[in-house]
């Protein structure tokens, strides 16, 4: 799955002597003191980040490999090192350490669940071994080469998070401390901001086109409510993500993923599985787009270009500036 580097078990393995050892403010390796040593101290695994040989898929097809970072790097380099905190990093089943004795602990591998990793990891986390993420890239394996691949990544993703989590002796029970609980339930909250993308996009174009308003507000409510979440939103990110994301490339990729896995989320929410499902390809090689999955957006994109047309003479005939909100709003979609 990922070719790992020389380096990966001395890079990796010294984590595993945590309860005996610390870095040093050079970095350094070094014995804790008696009275620092912890003797419930266990670990669980080290999870380095993934990287990839190359280009994500948004990255190659928006000509953009020297501008953006790859798309995971987001989670591996600060998600997943944050969740550090709550105990709660995410085993993602490449480019980690387990410690054998966490693993007969709790039975070993998950299996019955379509992100056997996942759950792995959450047995381990609620078995009271400590776990932890480190930002050091130490493989290297290869990206989905083609949308249709990534789609069926992204909806095995979705749909085990949503399974695993739903399992009450995992996230319901007392194994799991607080902040861990809420670490995974922003988790399982993320798979359902596609459908909020879905909202964001059709709002406009039912207010302006068929005349349906998702909310009553006029634009003195809409600027007080709207345009600090929005500057606040946007602040946030980027002092939270290392400046890796921002909110226009977010929302980016949301857009291009949210036709897809609206279905497959809600599916899995209310308890209807999928029986069969697909891993990653690990064959190296061009793969072959399917240009009907286009076909959401393609539709998207011609009734938010009328809803523009509208909005603008809504705009100049009837002199209503709470169409410019409507009108950026359809401007950003598009």
């Amino acid at each position: 799955d990922m070719i790992p580097t020389s380096d990966f078990l001395m890079e990796t393995i010294p984590f595993m002597f945590l309860p005996k050892l610390k870095k040093d403010e050079r970095g350094q390796w070094v014995p804790r003191t008696p009275e620092e040593i912890d003797s419930d101290f266990k670990m669980g695994f080290v999870q380095s980040p993934q990287s990839f040989f190359n280009p994500d898929l948004f990255q190659y097809n928006l000509y953009s490999e020297q501008r953006i970072p790859n798309e995971q790097d987001y989670f591996f380099r600060e998600i997943n090192l944050g969740r550090n905190r709550a105990n709660a990093p995410i085993y993602a089943g490449s480019n980690t350490v387990i410690s054998r004795q966490a693993l007969e602990a709790m039975g070993g591998i998950a299996t019955g669940s379509i992100t056997e990793d996942f759950e792995t990891g959450i047995r381990i986390q609620a078995a009271g071994f400590t776990c932890v993420a480190i930002d050091k890239v130490l493989a290297h394996g290869l990206a989905p080469t083609d949308f249709e691949s990534l789609i069926r990544q992204r909806e095995r993703w979705g749909r085990g998070c949503i399974s695993s989590l739903r399992h009450t002796h995992l996230f319901w029970g007392r194994g799991l401390k607080i902040r861990a609980k809420l670490a995974y339930f922003s988790a399982f909250l993320y798979w359902f901001t596609f459908l909020r993308r879905f909202v964001y996009i059709l709002a406009p174009i039912l207010f302006v086109v068929f005349h349906i308003p998702v909310m009553i507000c006029d634009l003195k409510g809409l600027l007080i409510f709207w345009l600090p979440s929005y500057l606040l939103y946007n602040h946030a990110l980027k002092i939270s993500s290392g400046k890796i994301r921002s909110y226009r490339w977010s929302n980016i990729i949301d857009t291009i993923l949210f036709p897809y896995l609206i279905l497959p989320i809600l599916a899995e929410f209310l308890f209807i599985r999928l029986k069969t499902f697909h891993v990653t390809s690990k064959e190296r090689g061009r793969g072959e787009n399917n240009y009907l999955l286009g076909l959401p957006h393609l539709i998207l994109l011609v009734f938010d270009a009328l809803a523009v047309v509208l909005c603008l003479g809504e705009l100049l005939t009837a002199r209503s500036y709470g169409a410019v909100v409507v009108l950026y709003w359809l401007l950003i979609n598009g």
